[in-house]
């Protein structure tokens, strides 16, 4: 069963713009990736996302050893189209750095 991750909800703010606040969310998928494989982080209700954040709630996974990229399944929900170059680099740095 597919479970949803409320960004607001965990950060209690509109704005995604720090890595205190990305560790929160990975953290938070790390915990669900043990109920579930299938993870939608919802990032509706957010104004800003910057790359501090990505890098740790989301680039981080590409390098944990708690979770398991071949087994789990995260589709991203509510990202506006002006943050989606963010994440798109993010993860391509991660891959870069962590899967050599």
């Amino acid at each position: 069963m597919a479970e949803k991750l409320k960004v607001k909800d965990i950060i209690n703010t509109k704005l995604a713009d720090d890595n205190n606040k990305g560790d929160c969310i990975y953290n938070e998928i790390v915990e669900l990736s043990k109920k579930t494989d299938e993870i939608t982080v919802d990032f509706e209700g957010i104004q800003l996302v910057n790359t501090a954040f990505l890098n740790n709630a989301i680039g981080r996974l590409f390098n944990s050893k708690e979770f398991d990229l071949t087994k789990s399944h995260i589709t991203i929900t509510h990202l506006g189209s002006d943050m989606m170059p963010l994440l798109k680099e993010s993860i391509k740095v991660a891959k870069l750095k962590y899967m050599k």
